[in-house]
């Protein structure tokens, strides 16, 4: 891991090893849910650097170079997908979804992140 320093969130939800996810502040305590190219899905902003259990806390990173992946295709793009927490080389393309860059693979091993700015775009039905 390098780049940017990782920030401590409180998980709602059991986040797996760099899954893509949302971080948000809820009254001072910043939490993280999985994020999802879905309709409805949350947009995320983030990385979990590890695993984290439901009600525990760990890291997140928004930027810089996150190692840990496996069989990334050097120098491609990355997408949020509709699975939570997932990345896909190819955007969602069901109505409603999200269009959501997350970076792109370094290596084989290593995401350089780099989140979509707005606009994110929505496919239309």
């Amino acid at each position: 891991m390098g780049g940017e320093p990782a920030v401590a969130v409180v998980a709602d939800e059991a986040l797996t090893a760099r899954s893509v996810i949302r971080v948000y502040d809820d009254g001072g305590v910043i939490r993280a849910e999985l994020a999802s190219a879905a309709a409805g899905g949350a947009r995320g902003n983030a990385f979990a650097t590890a695993a984290i259990a439901q009600g525990a806390t760990g890291k997140a990173l928004a930027g810089g170079f996150l190692t840990g992946f496996s069989g990334l295709t050097p120098r491609a793009t990355y997408y949020m997908a509709t699975t939570p927490g997932g990345i896909t080389l190819t955007p969602a393309s069901n109505a409603g979804a999200l269009i959501h860059r997350v970076g792109r693979a370094a290596t084989a091993s290593v995401m350089q992140i780099g989140f979509s700015t707005w606009p994110i775009l929505t496919v239309q039905a």
